[in-house]
């Protein structure tokens, strides 16, 4: 081998087919986003992305720089071994199984947030931390569900509030 020439290694070795199609499968965001009950539009906004460009990096076969994978990972607080797709490893626990208990991980992070003074609601969210890390140790590095957003305020629920609401239509839901 001349000292110039560098060893190539085929793309083919890091992806996989994509069924029923002839193309490869370099990860697997778009699934893990749906698992997590994510919409399009919210992963966009974490992404600083438009909701076109998030389709299409989401596709699996499209190969993302680790920049974007980066991004990705943060987006989507899973480690990055996780959206890339490996032939020779095969999950311990299902994907969706796993994408479970990080929401009920996220939850629990959540609550011990704002459980505040209250030592029995503190107690029982720790003991249900220590069980869910027993189950899955990787998930001491979940955080909380995110707190974006505000109150709103009258005026930002439009006409809906100024609008009488009928009682028969109460009465009707009701029987």
């Amino acid at each position: 081998m001349k000292a110039d020439s560098v060893p190539t290694t085929s793309t083919q070795e890091f992806s996989l087919p994509v069924p029923g199609t002839g193309r490869v499968c370099y990860h697997r965001i778009a699934e893990i986003r749906k698992t997590q009950c994510l919409s399009l539009a919210g992963i966009a906004k974490r992404l600083g992305v438009d909701v076109p460009t998030a389709r299409e990096q989401e596709n699996p076969s499209s190969n993302l720089t680790l920049e974007q994978l980066y991004r990705w990972q943060e987006a989507l607080d899973l480690p990055v071994a996780e959206l890339l797709v490996d032939p020779d490893t095969i999950p311990d626990m299902p994907v969706k199984v796993r994408a479970k208990l990080i929401r009920v991980m996220k939850t629990v992070q959540s609550l011990m947030e704002f459980s505040g003074e209250n030592e029995s609601i503190t107690y029982l969210l720790q003991t249900l931390y220590s069980q869910l890390t027993d189950i899955m140790p990787e998930l001491k590095e979940i955080s909380a569900w995110p707190s974006i957003g505000r109150s709103r305020e009258q005026k930002d629920y439009g006409q809906a509030v100024h609008r009488r609401f009928d009682p028969g239509v109460e009465r009707r839901l009701m029987e």
